[in-house]
C-alpha cells in the first residue's frame, strides 16, 4: 500500500547572481514525496512553511510517520524502523524484513505501533527500542488498526464496519457504528472517536461507556494537541473546533479547503489537512487556543 504524498517541487530564482543563499530554519515536520521516494523536512515557522531538504536519501515505497522522531518505511517489500535526533538527522535504522501490515497507528509518544495484517487475520504491538512485539491478538476476521494508546495496552481496532476496543484482558468490546478515525489522549486511556455519520464520541478504553460531544455532524478527523489540553476536530466543510476537557467548544476556525483527514504532525502542536482537490496541504497550528493556518502545495496520492 501506497502511504505517501506528492510534493510539487519548489523552485527559486536569483536573478542577479548564480549564488543562492539560504537562511537556515527550523525543521517541524516531514512529509514523503513518492515522485522521488524521498522523506522532506517542512521547515519555516507557524504561518510560514516551506519544503525543505531531505532527510533520507533512499527512495520509499511507504512511510508512516509518527508525531516524534520515528517512521515505520518500506523499501523494495521490506520494513525498516527509522529514528532522528532533534535536529533531524537520522541516527538509527532497524531492519524489519517483509511485513503484511495494511495500516500502521503509532502512540502519542512513538514508544510503540499497532499493526494488523492485510492477508493475515490479527494484528500485534510493537515496541520501537528493538521492533520486538509486545502484545498480539489473533482474529478469524480481518482486523484494522485505528489508534493505540501510551500504554501500549488500549487499543482501538476496526472489525469490519464495527468499532472495538482491545484491551489488557485481550477481549474486544465493541462500540456501536463504524469509526472515520479516532486518537488518544497523551498519557492516558482516553479516547476520542470520529464515527463514519460525522459525530464525535469521548470515553476511556478501560472502561468504554461513550458520551456523544454536541458539536456538528460532518467531522472527518480529531486529534490532540501535544499537552492534552485540547482535543482537535476537522469537518468536512474545512471548519476546524477546539474542545476543552471538559468538552466545550473553546475556538472555532476555518480554512478555505475541504480537507479528507486530520493527522498530527511534528513536534509542535501542527495537524496536516489534506486537500486533494486543490492539490495543496494545509497545515493547522495550534498555540494556546489559537488557531492558525499555512499552506503547501501537494498532491495527495494516498494518506494514511
Amino acid at each position: 500500500m501506497r502511504s505517501i504524498l506528492l510534493i510539487a517541487s519548489l523552485a527559486f530564482a536569483g536573478a542577479h547572481s548564480a549564488e543562492v543563499t539560504r537562511v537556515s530554519a527550523p525543521t517541524l515536520g516531514v512529509v514523503a514525496d513518492p515522485a522521488s521516494g524521498r522523506l522532506i523536512a517542512i521547515e519555516g515557522v507557524p504561518g510560514r512553511l516551506n519544503l525543505g531538504r531531505e532527510i533520507l536519501p533512499t527512495a520509499v515505497e511507504a512511510a508512516w510517520l509518527a508525531a516524534e522522531s520515528y517512521a515505520l518505511v518500506q523499501v523494495d517489500g521490506s520494513w525498516r524502523l527509522l529514528e532522528w535526533n532533534r535536529d533531524w538527522a537520522l541516527t538509527r535504522t532497524v531492519e524489519l524484513g517483509a511485513q503484511d501490515w495494511a495500516h500502521v497507528a503509532w502512540n502519542p509518544s512513538g514508544s510503540a505501533w499497532l499493526a494488523c495484517g492485510d492477508v493475515t487475520p490479527g494484528c500485534a504491538v510493537y515496541r520501537v527500542s528493538d521492533g520486538t512485539v509486545i502484545r498480539r491478538i489473533d482474529s478469524q476476521a480481518k482486523l484494522d488498526a485505528v489508534a493505540l494508546a501510551d500504554n501500549a495496552t488500549d487499543a482501538l481496532l476496526q472489525r469490519g464496519k464495527v468499532a472495538v476496543v482491545w484491551g489488557k484482558d485481550n477481549e474486544l468490546r465493541v462500540i456501536e457504528g463504524g469509526v472515520a478515525a479516532a486518537a488518544f489522549l497523551p498519557g492516558q486511556s482516553r479516547l476520542a472517536l470520529v464515527q463514519d455519520a460525522g459525530s464525535v464520541l469521548l470515553f476511556d478504553a478501560a472502561t468504554p461507556n461513550p458520551a456523544q460531544l454536541e458539536t456538528e455532524e460532518g467531522a472527518i478527523g480529531a486529534a490532540w494537541a501535544p499537552d492534552g489540553r485540547w482535543l482537535v476536530i476537522a469537518y468536512r466543510d474545512g471548519k476546524i473546533r477546539l474542545v476543552d476537557d471538559s468538552g466545550r467548544i473553546s475556538g472555532v476556525a476555518d480554512c478555505e479547503c475541504r480537507p479528507g483527514g486530520l493527522w498530527q504532525m511534528g513536534r509542535s502542536g501542527m495537524f496536516r489537512l489534506q486537500e486533494s482537490t486543490k492539490q495543496q496541504i494545509f497545515v493547522v497550528r495550534v498555540d494556546d487556543g489559537a488557531i492558525q493556518f499555512s499552506m503547501l502545495p501537494g498532491q495527495e496520492q494516498e494518506v494514511r
